[in-house]
């Protein structure tokens, strides 16, 4: 009992890691999307300030700016100054590189979580199935030598071998691992659903209403 208890419990952890692990690398995706948004505007921003520095207006010339005579283009004219870019602010590359750290811990810790969690999962369902199969077997070998000798007659000699086998097999499928995926895809339906809702109720109500339908087309 304290084997099945315990990977009852190893089970709903290690379910429950899943939806934790999407909702962090779904924050690594969105530092990734908002770095190359920030590198964009700030690629786009620098081009202006080059453009402003190299090109200016004739008429109202900047004072810092140095000017080759008789080159213009387009009305504007061409500035020999080159812009430096070591003056231009560093940006968020220190902060975007503590939150890649950040979520690649968090990522790392939880990975950690589930690994525990299924390896003593994986352990306590195997021996708690070892155990009962063993237990069944005895049983069931006990009870065929109780059996009168017409008993034996009206069986053949590879049906009592598919009793202590074959059919004890199946059982052991049954409440093993196949049972403790059953409570492991349980409790991530679950938690899912919860982070699902903490994150954004919307969506989660739009996926709880198609979800019979996916169910039902499976």
């Amino acid at each position: 009992i304290l084997l099945l208890i315990t990977g009852i419990i190893f089970s709903i952890v290690h379910g429950a890691c899943f939806p934790i692990l999407a909702v962090v690398f779904g924050q690594m995706t969105n530092a990734f999307i908002h770095e190359a948004v920030r590198l964009h505007n700030s690629s786009i921003d620098l081009a202006n300030h080059e453009r402003k520095l190299l090109f200016t207006d004739t008429a109202t010339p900047l004072t810092d700016a140095l000017y080759l005579p008789g080159t213009n283009i387009g009305g504007l004219s061409y500035s020999t100054q080159v812009h430096n870019r070591s003056s231009e602010p560093a940006g968020d590359d220190t902060q975007f590189t503590s939150y890649l750290a950040q979520y690649s811990y968090n990522y790392l810790y939880i990975g950690g979580l589930v690994l525990v969690a299924a390896f003593i999962q994986t352990l306590c369902w195997e021996l708690s199935c070892e155990r009962q199969v063993y237990k069944l077997r005895i049983k069931a070998f006990t009870q065929i030598l109780r059996q009168d000798i017409t008993w034996y007659d009206t069986r053949q000699q590879r049906n009592l071998t598919n009793i202590l086998s074959d059919d004890i097999e199946r059982i052991r499928e049954g409440i093993g691992c196949k049972f403790s995926m059953v409570v492991q895809y349980t409790s991530t339906f679950v938690f899912g659903t919860m982070v699902g809702i903490m994150v954004n109720w919307h969506l989660t109500a739009v996926l709880l209403i198609v979800t019979p339908l996916l169910i039902g087309g499976s």
